[in-house]
C-alpha cells in the first residue's frame, strides 16, 4: 500500500518539475524578444534615430505598503531611465 500511494506523489512531483521547468525555459527565451538587436541584423535595427523608444503604460497601484516599490520606483525616476513613461493609477 505504501508503495502504491508514493509512486503518484513522484509522478505529480515529475509533473510539476516538468512544467514548471517549461514554463521557465518559455519565460526566459521569451525574454529576448522584448528588446534588444541581434547579431545578424545587419546593423540599425528599425532605421530609428538611435533612441530609446517611448512606452506609456498605465499601472493600477494602490497606496498600500505592497505596492511600495512601484510608488518609490515612480518617484525616482527608475522608470523614465528604462523609456517607460508610467502613469499610476489608484
Amino acid at each position: 500500500m505504501l508503495g502504491r500511494g508514493s509512486r503518484s506523489v513522484h509522478t505529480r512531483r515529475a509533473a510539476l518539475s516538468v512544467l514548471g521547468s517549461a514554463g521557465l525555459l518559455a519565460t526566459l527565451s521569451g525574454c529576448g524578444l522584448l528588446g534588444g538587436e541581434s547579431k545578424t541584423d545587419g546593423g540599425g535595427g528599425g532605421g530609428g534615430n538611435g533612441q530609446l523608444e517611448r512606452t506609456q503604460i498605465t499601472v493600477g497601484a494602490m497606496p498600500i505598503i505592497d505596492s511600495a516599490p512601484i510608488h518609490i520606483a515612480a518617484q525616482k525616476g527608475f522608470f523614465k531611465e528604462q523609456g517607460l513613461d508610467v502613469k499610476l493609477k489608484r
